[in-house]
């Protein structure tokens, strides 16, 4: 349903987060995969099936800005990509933070997760430059989202043990501090989480 048809997207269109926001579906998406600077683009729909990419004018791409990029890994400091979004729901949340995101950043060699924010899910800043989260591989895509029935922020995210791939878990309440609750225990089949703070 999403054709490969900019210049700067490669076969793969990695990475995609889809939202239903406001009565329309929203996706990003990383835009290509082999070779740096990464993209990532947007495109929405009403009805999930028929897509649309609208130009926002935000990215510039080949000495224009007619294209549907929000992010660039070009623009922050240590080259941060594959964003992993979502809306916040909490009440008590900023306006220009009300869409957040987690993005993956290699600072001195090592990776980490840097958080993001944004007023209307297009529009993206670093809230700072230090990654959030540093204890695990980070080497795919990582994800995030707030937690009502818990009321935190969490992370689930690519770690090795034994030199086998596993899953980690972070726990934040302010999207910027945040707990590593470490690998997810997998042992019997069933994900079990233990204590939260």
């Amino acid at each position: 349903v999403i054709a490969r048809d900019r210049p700067y997207e490669d076969p793969t269109l990695y990475d995609p987060v889809v939202l239903l926001d406001e009565g329309r579906y929203r996706l990003w998406y990383r835009t290509n995969f082999n070779e740096a600077p990464f993209y990532t683009g947007y495109a929405e729909s009403v009805d999930g099936v028929h897509w649309t990419k609208p130009s926002l004018g935000l990215i510039e791409f080949g000495g224009s800005r007619d294209n549907n990029l929000v992010w660039s890994s070009a623009l922050g400091p240590g080259e941060p990509c594959v964003l992993s979004i979502f809306k916040d729901p909490e009440p008590a949340c900023p306006a220009d933070q009300r869409y957040k995101a987690t993005c993956l950043v290699h600072l001195d060699g090592k990776p980490g997760l840097c958080a993001m924010a944004s007023p209307d899910g297009l529009q993206w800043r670093l809230l700072r430059r230090e990654p959030v989260l540093t204890e695990g591989a980070f080497d795919s895509h990582n994800i995030v989202f707030h937690d009502a029935a818990r009321g935190c922020y969490v992370a689930y995210y690519r770690d090795f043990l034994d030199g086998v791939r596993h899953i980690r878990r972070g726990t934040s309440l302010d999207f910027l501090q945040w707990k590593d609750d470490g690998l997810i225990d997998l042992s019997d089949g069933i994900a079990t989480l233990g204590h939260l703070f």
